[in-house]
């Protein structure tokens, strides 16, 4: 992970050189690997983690600093150590990164992009900031951060199934526009007219696009445009196998 997280010099660590980095932390490992139950167990995983980050392997500092949040502490001094973390190692480097998603992408002939990020320990780290800070006014634009993060990593399916989730729960955002703009056309370039068909219905539906918002029209066109290709594949489809017949 290179390029997504940011590794800096974490406060509160004395400055250390590689060799003491490496040192505190397999000390520190191996106290862990040694006493799993022990009370200190979260505190050193905090300081774990930054040791990590301090070395510039910033995934493993998240993954350490996840690993507090999963523990049972009740200790809300360390939660929001880890917190703190997350907030600034992957939540603000992901809504300041310029992320850009080509849906040809999906295809591996023309996919030439490599992923520099653990996207689902990212998706991990998301959804308890999230899950803490449920009034986080850029939830929108996070969540597209990170759905194009998932699909530029090739996880498509995750990716689409966020940008659905996305317009579901902020139907009148920027994001969401946006949002439904890449799907439905994800969709209609690789002819998944059924799809496309389920998609626009639910949207118009449930209501979560109206004919107030901007991109209503866009919706409707797209659902009648796919009932009649995916009438026509399906005519194709009863002629063929109507031909069939007679050989």
């Amino acid at each position: 992970m290179k390029s997504l997280l940011v590794s800096d010099a974490t406060r509160g660590l004395p400055v250390m050189d590689p060799a003491s980095l490496t040192s505190n932390i397999n000390i520190h490992s191996m106290f862990i690997a040694a006493y799993p139950q022990d009370k200190s167990i979260p505190q050193l995983y905090v300081t774990l983690g930054d040791l990590y980050y301090a070395q510039g392997k910033t995934d493993k500092g998240v993954e350490y600093h996840l690993k507090v949040l999963d523990t049972k502490t009740l200790d809300p001094p360390l939660r929001r150590l880890a917190f703190e973390r997350i907030d600034r190692h992957v939540i603000k480097p992901l809504l300041d990164r310029e992320l850009k998603w080509d849906f040809r992408a999906a295809d591996p002939d023309v996919d030439d992009r490599r992923c520099d990020a653990d996207a689902n320990l990212i998706q991990e780290a998301v959804d308890k900031y999230l899950k803490q800070n449920k009034n986080f006014e850029r939830k929108a634009e996070l969540n597209l951060k990170l759905s194009l993060l998932l699909l530029s990593c090739n996880d498509i399916s995750s990716g689409i199934n966020r940008l659905q989730k996305l317009v579901k729960d902020n139907p009148n955002s920027p994001e969401s526009q946006r949002s439904v703009t890449m799907v439905s056309n994800f969709y209609e370039t690789k002819k998944d007219y059924k799809n496309l068909i389920e998609w626009s219905r639910e949207l118009i539906k449930n209501e979560i696009i109206t004919k107030k918002n901007n991109i209503y029209e866009f919706v409707l066109t797209n659902l009648k445009n796919a009932l009649w290709n995916q009438g026509q594949l399906l005519f194709k489809e009863k002629m063929f196998e109507q031909s069939m017949v007679f050989f």
